[in-house]
């Protein structure tokens, strides 16, 4: 008697965790692409935001362009790297 009482314990055990996996892998694997918006990073500050246009931290725009770009900073890193090297 008691070997029986033990075995259905362990079935009882072994289908719950059974059927709480199975909650569990069809909750995860539900595909609601609106629940979490998607994510890119600022190509201003770096920051890691929601992307729909503008960043959430320094409000400047997501958008990736060259021409937006000040490009000056560039430009004196690269005399400088030059005249100090000797490279021209």
């Amino acid at each position: 008697m008691t070997i029986a009482v033990l075995v259905a314990i362990g079935v009882g055990t072994y289908l719950r965790i059974v059927v709480e996996f199975e909650q569990l892998h069809a909750h995860n694997s539900s595909d609601d692409s609106t629940s979490t918006p998607s994510k890119t990073n600022c190509p201003s500050c770096g920051s890691r935001t929601t992307d729909d246009g503008t960043c959430d931290y320094c409000s400047e725009s997501l958008a990736d362009d060259a021409g937006k770009r000040d490009s000056s900073d560039d430009t004196a890193t690269e005399n400088n790297w030059s005249d100090e090297t000797g490279w021209s």
